[in-house]
This record gives structure tokens, C-alpha cells and sequence, in this order.
């Protein structure tokens, strides 16, 4: 997403909107479009708004695939075995909310295995030698 630096501000906004409002954004604006065109205000007006809301649709789109990538990432590597794998979504909606879970869920496991391994090396230690 860092080469798409045009995007950057809606990628900021979308990053912090809960997943409702970044549903409803894009259809408010659609409406207020269609509204426009029937209220015929200048084309200019039209098309700048047209511009936003394909804008807008471009940062829900692009906000969505990539965080579900990332902890889709994270859950893989997880499930292969590497416990040292975090999902690392900045951001205030519900996917980040995920992502957090995930990263706690996977250190908890990390630390499961962790007194696991040194319970059964602390049973071993004190089995008797034959």
C-alpha cells in the first residue's frame, strides 16, 4: 500500500472507521450524487463527486483485502507451526479487532507450548537412569 501514496488519506480514514460506516460512506455519497444529477447541478460538481466515491470504494476495497491478507498470512504461518508470527493491523474496526485476538491467541499458545516442553524436561531430568 506504500506505493500508492495518492491513497494514503482514505487508507487513514478507512483504517479507522468500524466496518458500517465504511459500507455506509461510499452509499451516502452515491445517493448525494445521484441527488446532485437530479437537482442538475454543474457536470463539474458530478464528476468531482463521482471522482470521490470511486475514491472511496478504491480505499474500502484496498483497506479490506489487505488486512484480511495480513491475518490470513499470520493464521498460515501459525498453523505451520511458527508461533512467532503476528498479524500487526494497526487501526480501530473490526478486522484490526481480529488481528489483535490473533496475536494474543498465538502468544498464549506460545506459552503453552513453552511449559510443555519445560514440564516434560523437568519429568525427564527426574525419571531414574536404567
Amino acid at each position: 500500500m506504500s506505493s500508492l501514496s495518492m491513497l494514503r488519506p482514505g487508507y487513514f480514514l478507512m483504517r479507522r472507521l468500524p466496518l458500517p460506516a465504511k459500507m455506509a460512506l461510499p452509499g451516502v455519497l452515491a445517493l448525494a450524487v445521484i441527488g446532485a444529477a437530479m437537482a442538475s447541478l454543474p457536470w463539474p460538481w458530478l464528476a468531482a463527486g463521482a471522482v470521490l466515491l470511486v475514491y472511496l470504494l478504491i480505499e474500502v476495497t484496498a483497506s479490506l483485502s489487505s488486512d484480511l491478507a495480513l491475518v490470513g498470512q499470520a493464521m498460515e504461518q501459525a498453523t505451520q507451526g511458527d508461533l512467532r508470527t503476528r498479524a500487526q493491523i494497526q487501526g480501530h474496526d473490526e478486522i484490526a479487532t481480529i488481528a489483535r485476538a490473533l496475536d494474543k491467541m498465538i502468544v498464549t499458545l506460545s506459552h503453552m507450548v513453552a511449559d510443555i516442553r519445560s514440564n516434560a524436561a523437568l519429568v525427564a531430568s527426574r525419571a531414574p537412569r536404567a
